[in-house]
């Protein structure tokens, strides 16, 4: 079974993406299962359910903002957006912990070199799981100290681990995804987060630079000219970054997450 987790839709202020083409593309992917994350809202999640129409398997999700970094939960709904403790567009941590574990659901924190993981651990042990690989993590010196932190988390805390693609658009759909090995059941039968929480392979493969560095040009709703032309600048060192790397192969890479001895 393959899911692709992590997707924003045009619901999101930062991605301009049609619901419709997200669940298509995924279809032709062959994943059998998406969990779309818009930012604080599970609107491009349902509306994903009812375009979908049972040829994909759907997950209710928001990445919802907290004072602790950006959480991905899954298995949830819209009342955990409606309910949660917030001022403005910053949702209480403690209380999203427990408004999503009332309802069964499942909590990441999304690209934890982005959170306060990086100055401080102890919030980790509220969580279900990190998210260990993010596609949209750019250059090298971010990937590499994404890697240490992770693995200081993972030394600290035993927990498990997640990959998410965190498109914005169509493309990035492609660059990772979930395998797990899953008895012969119907696919209503399974029990996701139990999946979602055991052994599984991670497929990844950087996203290039120029369609992150893209998207953040044209589809950002809310920063200014700054903004804008610090994606420009990134938009040109793209082009010859991503050429060299296309030249080696950005090929997927795999990590394989089991128990201990297996």
């Amino acid at each position: 079974m393959r899911i692709c987790s992590h997707i924003h839709t045009y619901h999101s202020h930062d991605s301009n993406t049609k619901v419709e083409d997200i669940v298509n593309k995924a279809i032709h992917l062959g994943y059998d299962a998406i969990v779309i994350t818009d930012h604080n809202t599970t609107k491009g999640a349902y509306e994903a359910l009812e375009i979908a129409q049972g040829r994909i398997r759907v997950v209710i999700g928001a990445e919802f903002n907290t004072e602790k970094g950006h959480i991905l939960c899954f298995n949830i709904d819209n009342q955990v957006e409606e309910n949660c403790i917030r001022e403005g567009n910053l949702y209480d941590f403690y209380d999203l912990v427990r408004k999503v574990h009332e309802q069964n659901g499942l909590l990441f924190l999304a690209h934890p070199i982005q959170s306060r993981a990086t100055t401080e651990l102890g919030f980790i042990e509220y969580l279900d799981g990190i998210e260990l690989i993010n596609s949209r993590v750019e250059s090298s010196f971010a990937v590499k100290a994404s890697r240490e932190l992770n693995r200081e988390i993972l030394k600290n805390y035993n927990t498990s681990v997640i990959s998410g693609c965190d498109a914005h658009t169509v493309k990035e759909l492609e660059s990772t995804y979930m395998e797990f090995q899953v008895l012969d059941l119907p696919k209503e039968e399974l029990q996701l987060n139990k999946l979602l929480l055991g052994d599984k392979t991670i497929y990844f493969k950087r996203t290039p630079y120029t369609i992150i560095a893209w998207n953040k040009l044209t589809q950002n709703r809310v920063n200014g000219w700054k903004y804008k032309v610090k994606q420009i600048a990134k938009l040109i060192l793209g082009v010859f970054i991503d050429f060299i790397i296309a030249m080696g192969g950005n090929k997927f890479e795999t990590i394989r997450i089991c128990k201990e001895g297996k």
